[in-house]
């Protein structure tokens, strides 16, 4: 998330605006404001300088990656 838009990465930078929800690995969904929507129906918000990665883990602003547990961080 970089100022209020889902980014996709690239080799560890910034490459293009999301135009469309992605679906992760664990089955999630990511929408294009920055909400997670997980399979159980749980919703979590990113905000800037936060990153999901394809595999479901969660990685706040200047923090390590964590596995979403029950829709919130772990």
């Amino acid at each position: 998330m970089s100022h209020g838009k889902m980014m996709m990465m690239k080799a560890g930078r910034p490459a293009t605006a999301m135009d469309q929800p992605i679906t992760l690995l664990d089955g999630a969904i990511v929408e294009l404001d920055g909400t997670i929507k997980s399979k159980d129906g749980k919703e979590l918000h990113l905000h800037n300088g936060d990153m999901i990665m394809m595999d479901g883990h969660l990685m706040r602003a200047g923090g390590k990656p964590a596995p979403m547990v029950s829709g919130e961080p772990g």
